[in-house]
């Protein structure tokens, strides 16, 4: 979700699916994540090398707006990165349902993430603007949909093995 955590080795999870997930949506969002992490963060080079990197995946326009339109959303709305994560694997050839989900609480906790404190300044500042940017009661609304269909499954609700 526009940072570059996955480019830090202390982040490298070997064979994880790494992608930008509303990249393509807008010029605003591409290019604040351009302006946010080549500028802010000084990291021209990682940035560079982390959108040219062929292991990097991009959400296309056309499923975030098929998402959006699904979600009833308008204007400047658009679905938040854990939700495309969802629909993303939702749509992979093969995908085995249910798909577990962890840490969404559709920011109805204390905190937007729950990595809130290690979180430069700027990162705190704009998570208050994004959850602005986000519908959760209406993503909320479709996940339990989606659990209801049998397609997703919170990982704290996964059978327990015997």
């Amino acid at each position: 979700d526009g940072v570059p955590y996955p480019t830090f080795t202390e982040y490298h999870v070997p064979n994880a699916t790494v992608m930008l997930s509303l990249f393509a949506d807008t010029v605003m969002v591409g290019g604040s994540y351009v302006l946010q992490r080549g500028g802010a963060d000084l990291k021209w080079k990682l940035t560079t090398a982390f959108l040219c990197d062929p292991q990097v995946d991009w959400i296309q326009k056309a499923d975030i707006d098929r998402l959006k339109k699904a979600l009833g959303l308008k204007g400047i709305k658009h679905p938040t990165s854990g939700l495309l994560a969802i629909d993303y694997f939702l749509s992979q050839p093969g995908v085995e349902l249910p798909i577990y989900i962890h840490g969404f609480d559709f920011f109805m906790g204390p905190k937007i993430h729950y990595f809130h404190e290690n979180e430069p300044l700027f990162e705190r500042l704009n998570n208050n603007i994004g959850v602005n940017m986000h519908s959760p009661y209406r993503e909320k609304q479709y996940v339990e949909k989606l659990i209801e269909e049998g397609k997703v499954c919170f990982l704290k609700d996964m059978p327990k093995k015997k």
